[in-house]
Parts: C-alpha cells; structure tokens; sequence
C-alpha cells in the first residue's frame, strides 16, 4: 500500500479494509483472507494509512508535545 501512496497513504485507519483488496496483489501466499487483519508492525501500519505526509506532521506534532514537556 505504502509503494502505491507513498505520499499520501490510504487514509487514516483504513489499512484494515483496504488489506482485504491488497491481499490479491502480494504475490507468494496461498491463503485468502475474509476478514480484515491488522498490520504486523505500527510503523508500517502508520506508513500505509497516512504516508510520508502524515508522518511528518506526526513528527512535527511528537516533537512539539516534547519539547514542550521538556523545556
């Protein structure tokens, strides 16, 4: 998902539904899912529902939240 959205991601939390649609595209696996599965890791799940953007406006909004305690 990430490699189709780099930019802008899938939108926020839809990683879920849309695993459902990508799970044909993933080449190697022999099994069909019916229900929506969850990414394995939540940096890739935060990668693919909100892309390179969302990222950085986390980050902006992580930093802040730290300096702010910090200082």
């Amino acid at each position: 998902m990430f490699k189709d959205y780099p930019f802008t991601g899938v939108g926020f939390n839809n990683y879920n539904q849309r695993f459902l649609e990508y799970q044909f595209r993933v080449p190697g696996s022999n099994r069909v899912y019916g229900s929506e599965r969850s990414p394995h890791s939540s940096y890739v799940g935060l990668l693919a529902n909100v892309g390179l953007i969302g990222l950085a406006l986390w980050l902006v909004v992580f930093a802040v939240a730290i300096r702010s305690t910090v200082i």
